[in-house]
């Protein structure tokens, strides 16, 4: 959530937020009934945060995909 507080501070438009944890999207998204799922309080503060005045889309990522891009983030740090 914290990076999200920063790009709503930083006035970053459009936004794009990717998981691979298909469940916790569809809570997020409101597909999904949250009252009884273990994270049901930090997905209302997730969705209270998405819904403020700005282009935010939320989407599931394959888990395979998102190896990748923490391969490539990781590889950023190593080279700088």
């Amino acid at each position: 959530m914290g990076d999200a507080c920063l790009a709503w501070n930083c006035n970053l438009k459009p936004l794009i937020c990717e998981s691979d944890a298909l469940e916790v999207v569809n809570v997020i998204l409101g597909i999904t009934h949250h009252n009884f799922h273990p994270y049901a309080k930090i997905a209302l503060q997730v969705r209270s945060l998405l819904d403020r005045d700005w282009d935010v889309i939320l989407q599931h990522v394959p888990r395979e995909a998102n190896d990748a891009t923490d391969t490539l983030a990781s590889l950023s740090f190593t080279y700088c």
